[in-house]
């Protein structure tokens, strides 16, 4: 099964949880970079949040709670930093903080639904490596 179509059999909601999360993330190591200016902490990022956004896309279990987690952690520090900016006439770091906040808090709230917590509990699809790649040719059974 390719992407396109794994993507496409997921329900709305994991997608969304998953779209959501993905462009927080990403959000994140841009503000880290080019706002920070930490080289450190943006590596540090990518492979965390690389490794969380694809745990999740595999329905790791663990990783929605690791998910869940860390977006807590960045809402904090964040919400504390765009108050800081605020209040330092810095409206435009402190409007590109409030935007990695609400795209985590939105990736949160639909890793939380119900509907998504089936879909981490509900069995994976068998896969049977001994059937052929391709199924537009016939098996030995066929012929």
């Amino acid at each position: 099964m390719d992407l396109a179509e794994q993507i496409r059999k997921m329900p709305g909601d994991f997608r969304n949880a998953l779209t959501y999360l993905v462009l927080g993330w990403a959000s994140l190591l841009l503000t880290v970079h080019f706002m920070f200016n930490d080289q450190v902490l943006t590596i540090k990022l990518l492979v965390s949040g690389g490794i969380i956004c694809f745990s999740v896309f595999q329905r790791k279990k663990w990783a929605k709670w690791l998910a869940l987690f860390c977006n807590a952690i960045v809402v904090l520090y964040g919400s504390f930093y765009a108050y800081l900016f605020l209040h330092g006439n810095m409206a435009v770091q402190a409007f590109i903080m409030a935007v990695n906040i609400l795209l985590l808090a939105i990736a949160s709230y639909y890793l939380l639904l119900k509907s998504t917590g089936k879909y981490f509990i509900s069995p994976e699809p068998a896969v049977n490596h001994l059937q052929p790649a391709s199924h537009d040719e016939e098996g030995p059974e066929k012929k």
